[in-house]
């Protein structure tokens, strides 16, 4: 994202003289101001979690093709005049975007120090050497996996569009000066390496969501779109029509962007083909600069939120993570507004004492200068960041619980054996309990099952252990119920539902063939397709095709999959002579337990919760829970084991999860009404250490805590 008032999405380094004529070339469009402003109230509206605009996120998609438009067009005239620098290029660049990126990484440095755990300053300081070198969106796509903490508790995440932009802007002035040696080639390879890039979005949203999302590749052809219309235009003279057919294509446009905004969600698949509205939407308004811009887009308060976009985008995402990471529960939609109004102010001080004086100030600076400067403050800062990541977020900052819980939490989620979305079968290596003839001891018993089932394998070891069944064959797969004829369909993951089929035939195959296998141990967050339920997700029967789609399957029609899939896996291992045990799952805790006991042990963190957010959990190592919460779900998995342990009463039991960390809460008795709001208290934490990692998997020690206690 860009910000300017007179060269819009430029960093000027140039004299005087040239900054004035290039003044001249490109007039100021004001309705493109408006139109930033648009993409960036989007945007702050959907970080806000404000409900009705729960496609928001199209607002980047809008700001990147504003910026191809901008620089390519810009570009393009420089080369054409025989004036085109690498190092004047540059040098704008630097000065447009470094200084209020570097004054906002110095502050959030700060806070970061103050708030953030050593594990959370740890990972803050990689983000942030990640931004520094303009690679923010290979960090987060590296650093991606089913464990990674919310995005939204990322206080930079919001970098990630910035290095997009940066690393298409490497490549493409070479490009550009390589084409205009001949200048009919310019707008058909642009356009054909534009064709190319769509493409490459669409497959991975398929197959690779993440890199679909963060990767350039799969984004350049949003700015190249904005380039092949500077392009176009270039040389061609602005239309004139005022006519009310010439201004549908840009009320169009602006349809497309607002209704994305309001219509489109996070589980859909993104990018993929729903970017191309955004996209063409924002082409359609930019083509046109005519009446209906002027009328919508032109208004005093809509070009001042345009002019202070770019500095909006960078402070807004980070204080409503620091906000986030200091409250136990979830900020409402308000409270994250007002912190918006906060960053917008912000943006303002921002805008006013750092982007402006600097940009008129350094006007006669030369480019080198430009360059020499950035490249010290960088290697300066990531100097410092560096120290403080070497030294695991500085750990003597806080007490020994904090470090303990930490380390609970980390030790916790290494485990090689549950495979991620992508996978179609199982590790095979000997640490998963695969087949191994150099291992005398025998593998009795198999844990089949998803994440929730994964988090339960140091527990299964002792289990495996105490009752003389050697070791453990771990069989799992995030996300995956891994129940016969089961599969889950993700829009997020759209290939999962056909990934998560392969997978539960190859982990059934590996059991059902096995004779060392005596006990089998089914886990899952059983009622993971409810509690994130969306159009076009769900338990699916496994059939010859793709899964149906949402609107045919009812929650009712999604627990019969559920409970007939239970049943048909009990079956067909207990006819193999196995002994199966149900895992009736963990309850789900209505805020992080472990971040909650990290922000007990950090006064100004819980000082902030408590007093500025009103966002504190009760104190204790307890919660009340819901105990009505999905209880069709859990009634499906009893009622399907209780048919099976009537007709196997030896082979077949169920333990509760649940029951090992909760106890029923009741109503009053002479106030029927209460009986439905009957709650649970369920403890998430023993001896100074979090039986969960986050609100719904166990942690290492929470395993041995619950499986101690199965029979």
């Amino acid at each position: 994202m860009e910000t300017t008032h007179s060269l819009p999405g430029t960093i000027g380094a140039l004299s005087v003289a040239r900054e004035r004529a290039r003044e001249l070339q490109l007039a100021h469009r004001t309705d493109i101001d408006g139109l930033r402003a648009v993409a960036i109230l989007t945007v702050v509206a959907f970080h806000c979690a404000v409900p009705w605009v729960p496609g928001g996120f199209v607002g980047v998609d809008v700001f990147f093709v504003i910026s191809g438009f901008l620089i390519g067009g810009l570009l393009h005239k420089e080369v054409l005049a025989g004036r085109f620098s690498y190092l004047d290029f540059y040098a704008r660049r630097t000065r447009r975007i470094a200084p209020a990126l570097f004054v906002l990484l110095a502050v959030m440095s700060a806070l970061a120090l103050l708030l953030l755990s050593p594990r959370e300053l740890a990972d803050f300081s990689t983000y942030a050497l990640g931004t520094l070198f303009s690679v923010p969106n290979l960090v987060f796509l590296k650093s991606t996996n089913y464990f990674t903490g919310s995005a939204e508790l990322n206080p930079l995440l919001m970098a990630w569009s910035l290095g997009v932009e940066e690393q298409f802007y490497i490549f493409f002035p070479p490009l550009l000066l390589l084409l205009m040696r001949r200048k009919n080639t310019l707008l058909p390879v642009i356009g054909f390496a534009c064709l190319g890039s769509f493409a490459l979005n669409v497959w991975t949203t398929q197959a690779h969501p993440a890199v679909a999302f963060y990767a350039l590749p799969p984004r350049a052809w949003e700015l190249g779109c904005g380039v092949l219309l500077a392009l176009w235009q270039a040389g061609r003279a602005p239309a004139r029509s005022q006519s009310w057919r010439a201004q549908l294509p840009a009320l169009a446009g602006l349809l497309m962007i607002v209704g994305a905004a309001l219509l489109f969600n996070a589980q859909m698949a993104f990018p993929g083909y729903a970017a191309l509205v955004p996209v063409v939407g924002t082409l359609l308004v930019i083509a046109n600069g005519g009446a209906v811009n002027r009328l919508t887009l032109t208004s005093r308060p809509l070009v001042f939120v345009g002019l202070l976009s770019y500095s909006w985008y960078l402070w807004h995402w980070p204080l409503l993570s620091f906000a986030r990471i200091a409250c136990d529960r979830p900020l409402t939609w308000g409270q994250a507004s007002l912190v918006a109004v906060l960053a917008l102010a912000m943006a303002y001080l921002s805008y006013r004492f750092v982007e402006t004086p600097i940009r008129r100030g350094w006007r006669g600076t030369g480019p080198a200068t430009v360059i020499v400067i950035y490249l010290g403050v960088t290697l300066i800062g990531g100097g410092a960041l560096a120290l403080a990541l070497r030294s695991g977020g500085l750990p003597g900052r806080v007490i020994d619980g904090v470090k303990r819980v930490e380390y609970e939490v980390t030790s916790s989620r290494m485990n090689p054996c549950l495979m991620g979305y992508g996978d179609n079968t199982f590790n095979a290596s000997a640490a998963c309990g695969g087949d191994d003839s150099t291992n005398p001891t025998k593998n009795g018993l198999a844990l089949l099952g998803d994440s929730h089932a994964s988090a339960l394998r140091p527990g299964m070891d002792d289990y495996a252990r105490r009752n003389g069944l050697g070791g453990v064959v771990q069989l799992t797969k995030s996300s995956c119920p891994t129940l016969l004829g089961v599969t889950r369909a993700m829009n997020k993951h759209p290939r999962h539902w056909h990934e998560c089929a392969q997978f539960t035939q190859a982990a059934f195959e590996r059991v059902l063939d096995s004779d060392d296998i005596k006990v089998v141990v089914l886990a899952g967050y059983w009622s993971a397709p409810f509690d994130d339920a969306a159009p076009g997700q769900g338990y699916r029967a496994i059939g010859d095709v793709q899964p149906a789609p949402a609107s045919t399957t009812t929650r009712g029609a999604e627990l019969e999959i559920l409970g007939s899939g239970m049943r048909r896996s009990i079956d067909a291992l207990v006819q193999r002579g196995k002994r199966v045990v149900v895992m009736e799952d963990t309850p789900l805790f209505p805020f992080d337990p472990a971040k909650k006991m990290v922000s007990e042990g950090m006064p100004l963190r819980q000082a902030l919760a408590r007093d500025v957010f009103d966002g504190m959990a009760p104190a204790g190592d307890t919660a009340l829970i819901d105990e009505q919460l999905d209880q069709d779900v859990r009634a499906t998995v009893v009622s399907s084991v209780a048919v099976a342990h009537a007709a196997s009463p030896a082979a077949v039991q169920i333990f509760s999860v649940r029951g090992q960390l909760c106890s029923r809460v009741g109503a009053s008795a002479n106030d029927a009404s209460k009986a439905a709001a009957t709650q649970d208290a369920c403890r998430f934490a023993a001896d100074g250490l979090p039986l969960l990692t986050d609100p719904q998997h166990i942690s290492n020690y929470g395993a041995h805590y619950i499986v101690a206690r199965m029979p």
